[in-house]
């Protein structure tokens, strides 16, 4: 925590991981008009502070996502080889939505990751900015599921409220 300091740049890590988000906000008060503020961090599930605030579209604060995909390091050289249905589906998706041609060395490296992490591997290397917070902290639901229903399901017909609502259909009278 600062106060009473002036910081001309303020980078905290693994925010989500806080115990006193307070003292972050506070901190953030030392920063000038001018000055920079990066909150960075995998995240910690839904409804924490750092969720809240990350999804807040009035805040002013640009959000940024940084899939595991595009650094070139996560990656293990192999051979051919065929894709799961699961990793067609990863690809395409990530081909739609961030232009990125996936290779067998990326899913190798998916793979092996995968087997050793379990299902700490979304939490520690998650792929969409809608799927990361489902991840982490304790969900209810399945993530594997919610995922699959996420990358499959059709562009939405219309979209609001920030990207925070999406329309797939609209109601057919009667």
């Amino acid at each position: 925590e600062t106060r009473s300091q002036t910081i001309s740049h303020l980078h905290i890590s693994e925010a989500a991981y806080c115990q006193h988000p307070d003292k972050i906000l506070g901190s953030m008060q030392s920063v000038p008009n001018g000055g920079s503020i990066t909150l960075e961090s995998t995240p910690n599930g839904i409804g924490n502070w750092f969720y809240n605030f990350y999804n807040d579209s009035e805040n002013g604060y640009v959000k940024l996502f940084f899939p595991w995909f595009l650094s070139s390091e996560y990656r293990l050289e192999c051979s051919d080889f065929d894709y799961t249905s699961e990793e067609s589906n990863f690809i395409e998706s990530v081909k739609r939505n961030y232009g990125i041609e996936m290779g067998h060395s990326q899913i190798m490296w998916r793979r092996a990751k995968r087997s050793e992490l379990k299902s700490k591997f979304d939490v520690e290397y998650p792929e969409s900015a809608s799927t990361c917070f489902l991840s982490s902290g304790n969900p209810a639901f399945e993530l594997e599921k919610l995922t699959e229903i996420l990358r499959s399901a059709p562009k939405p017909i219309e979209v609001g409220l920030d990207g925070a609502l999406k329309i797939y259909q609209h109601a057919i009278p009667g």
